[in-house]
């Protein structure tokens, strides 16, 4: 069985017409999350769409600049034939999306740390790429490592470590 993983990212504030989800502890994927048309012929069982959102707002100079950064699952572009609809491939992209969650959080620690007086259009954008580059590093390790999903072993293993990770976040949630 093979998986595949579409990656976006976008620095784009939320548009409350998609159809995405936002990451949350308590709220885990389902195969209802996969709305996305299917593209059997691809040779592929499913795929995701997940966006790490960056936005920021500044009442006026003088205040304090308030960032937003979300793990976003887009519901309308991310698919799994239902032939593959296993709790091993939900724990996969649940983990895709773990991921992304856990680039946020390390992105919220970095614009938390930013100085009062700092221009977020002039910080923000070179730190999110940063950021995605660490995000897409660590994404493609796990890809490798899970052998997209085939593995479930080593998707287990990732997941006690990306929740970890998360743990040791908290403060960035």
């Amino acid at each position: 069985m093979v998986l595949f993983v579409f990656l976006n990212s976008a620095l784009l504030a939320q548009n409350s017409l998609n159809d995405t989800l936002h990451w949350c502890e308590q709220r885990p994927l389902t195969y209802d999350d996969f709305r996305g048309e299917s593209m059997e012929f691809t040779g592929f069982v499913g795929e995701n769409f997940c966006l790490l959102s960056a936005n920021y707002s500044r009442p006026n100079t003088f205040a304090k600049t308030e960032y937003q950064i979300e793990a976003v699952w887009d519901r309308q572009k991310s698919w799994l034939v239902k032939e593959a609809q296993t709790k091993e491939n939900l724990l996969f992209f649940q983990v895709c999306f773990d991921i992304y969650e856990l680039h946020a959080r390390l992105l919220r620690k970095k614009c938390a740390a930013f100085p009062r007086n700092t221009d977020p259009t002039q910080i923000l954008q070179p730190t999110y790429n940063q950021a995605m580059s660490g995000l897409l590093e660590e994404y493609n390790v796990f890809r490798k490592e899970t052998k997209m999903g085939r593995d479930a072993e080593a998707v287990l293993a990732w997941s006690d470590a990306v929740k970890e990770k998360l743990d040791q976040l908290v403060d960035f949630r």
